[in-house]
């Protein structure tokens, strides 16, 4: 599943996300959900509604196989000022 994260990956300086393109960081829900998490970064779900959410997370690479946040889910929380 390919989805647009709003930024552009051809050119490593220019990192920051696209105010055009709305992007998964867009999506509260997905916010909340990496807002739950221990201070090691493991992400905990707390209800099973959350579980279509954890995955999608983990496809994105905002969170590992393991439950841990990402570099890429800690600077999605850093933009929206929640590190």
């Amino acid at each position: 599943m390919a989805v647009d994260l709003g930024v552009n990956t051809s050119n490593p300086a220019a990192s920051a996300p696209d105010d055009n393109n709305p992007s998964a960081g867009d999506d509260p829900d997905l916010l909340q959900l990496l807002r739950h998490r221990y201070g090691d970064g493991l992400v905990y779900i707390r209800d099973a509604a959350e579980r279509r959410l954890y995955r999608l997370a983990v496809d994105l690479g905002l969170i590992t196989s393991e439950g841990y946040l990402t570099p890429e889910g800690w600077s999605l929380l850093a933009r929206h000022r929640d590190d």
